[in-house]
C-alpha cells in the first residue's frame, strides 16, 4: 500500500472515529434525549448538567479527532487524548454491572473504536516506515 493511500485511510478512520465521538453532543439538548442515548433516568438537574456537560467534552473529542485527521502533526496527542477517554470509559463500564443495553452499546462501540484508533497509530508508523 502506497504512503498516500494508507494517509488518505487514517484520515477516513480518524473522520468516523470523529464523527461518532460528535453523537452524543445531542445530549446538551435535554435530559429525554440522553434517556435515549443511555437508557437512564436523569433525575435532578445536577446529574443532568453532568451528563450534559460530558457530551460536551466527548463532542470535544470528536472535533479533535476531526481535527487530526485533517493535520497530521496533531494527530498523535489527539489520538492519545481519545484512547484515555474511551479506555477510562470502558475500565469503569467493566468494575460497574449491570449496566442499561444502551451503556453497553456504547462501550462496545468505544471497543470498536479503539480498534481503529490502533490502526491509524499503525498506519502512520507503517507510512513512516515506507518513506
Amino acid at each position: 500500500m502506497s504512503p498516500l493511500v494508507m494517509e488518505r485511510l487514517a484520515q477516513a478512520l480518524l473522520v468516523i472515529v470523529g464523527l461518532v465521538n460528535l453523537l452524543p453532543l445531542l445530549g446538551v439538548l435535554g435530559t429525554a434525549r440522553l434517556h435515549q442515548l443511555y437508557g437512564i433516568d436523569i433525575a435532578g438537574d445536577s446529574l443532568a448538567l453532568l451528563m450534559r456537560h460530558r457530551a460536551v467534552l466527548l463532542a470535544l473529542v470528536g472535533a479533535g479527532l476531526l481535527w487530526a485527521a485533517a493535520q497530521a502533526d496533531v494527530r498523535l496527542p489527539l489520538i492519545v487524548a481519545a484512547v484515555a477517554s474511551k479506555l477510562s470509559f470502558i475500565i469503569l463500564w467493566r468494575a460497574h454491572a449491570p449496566t442499561t443495553a444502551q451503556i453497553d452499546r456504547v462501550a462496545w462501540i468505544d471497543v470498536a473504536a479503539l480498534v481503529v484508533l490502533a490502526i491509524v497509530v499503525a498506519l502512520r508508523y507503517a507510512t513512516r516506515a515506507a518513506r
